[in-house]
């Protein structure tokens, strides 16, 4: 199984035809702006509609979500949410040896104090 946002549409795609839409999406995710990225996905689009719909689909959804950050190093931090989850792993990692909360002082400190 992919991750990130390129194996959510993959993941919908038949075995056969996961290079050539592999190549495709590659090129639709780093477009120099979303005027390419819409013309690209289109064209991906057409190709698809009938073998895999739910591809399509997904590339529909996340489209506007990732050209919604006008430079690539904006689009490009927003390409998985794998930093938000580490932190949320390294908060559970510390909070949970500590079982239950006296007050709420030292529940808003912990955060804090593990986040950078």
């Amino acid at each position: 199984m992919l991750s990130g946002r390129i194996g959510n549409v993959l993941n919908k795609v038949r075995k056969p035809d996961h290079e050539d839409a592999k190549r495709h999406l590659h090129y639709i995710m780093n477009a120099p702006n979303p005027t390419a990225a819409r013309t690209a996905a289109r064209r991906f689009a057409d190709r698809r509609r009938h073998t895999c719909p739910k591809a399509v689909e997904c590339l529909r959804e996340d489209l506007p979500t990732r050209f919604r950050y006008p430079t690539p190093d904006g689009r490009r931090q927003v390409r998985t949410a794998n930093a938000i989850g580490r932190r949320f792993r390294g908060v559970l990692r510390r909070t949970r040896p500590m079982g239950a909360f006296r007050d709420r002082t030292p529940m808003e400190r912990v955060p804090f104090a593990i986040l950078p």
